[in-house]
């Protein structure tokens, strides 16, 4: 089978050890096929028009939430939990802000280091248990 260079464009080729995952088909069709580490999957579905990533490693719907505006509310306004509000997480986003309001400060920057560490890595989850990775909306 012969297929683009590219992993990240066309997806991988045979001899190439990429990462198993969905991949641009190799047949050039604007569809998306799961390559396995070692061949292709016969598993077809639709690429993402936008560029976005539409589904998680896992096959789970990825959340449409931005995965930067989640990054810079956990920076900068973590200690009052806005970043959890935002993924719909409000009962953590208020035990967040009574950290805050409770210990005068003291201990609010712990729980969003701890956010802001899972945001950048990419395990970051929506109230609806999405992975949050798209770094535009």
């Amino acid at each position: 089978m012969s297929t683009p260079s590219n992993p990240h464009e066309s997806g991988p080729q045979e001899s190439n050890t990429a990462p198993p995952g969905w991949y641009a088909a190799p047949d050039g069709t604007r569809q998306q096929r799961y390559w396995s580490g070692n061949s292709w999957g016969e598993a077809l579905r639709p690429a993402s028009p936008t560029g976005l990533v539409l589904w998680a490693p896992d096959g789970s719907p990825v959340s449409p939430k931005s995965r930067l505006v989640v990054l810079l509310l956990a920076i900068f306004l973590g200690a009052f939990g806005v970043h959890s509000f935002y993924v719909g997480k409000v009962g953590v986003g208020l035990g967040q802000l009574a950290i805050t309001i409770l210990t005068c400060g003291i201990f609010g920057w712990i729980w969003p280091l701890v956010d802001v560490t899972l945001v950048a890595v990419g395990t970051y989850r929506d109230s609806d248990g999405r992975l949050v990775l798209n770094w535009e909306s």
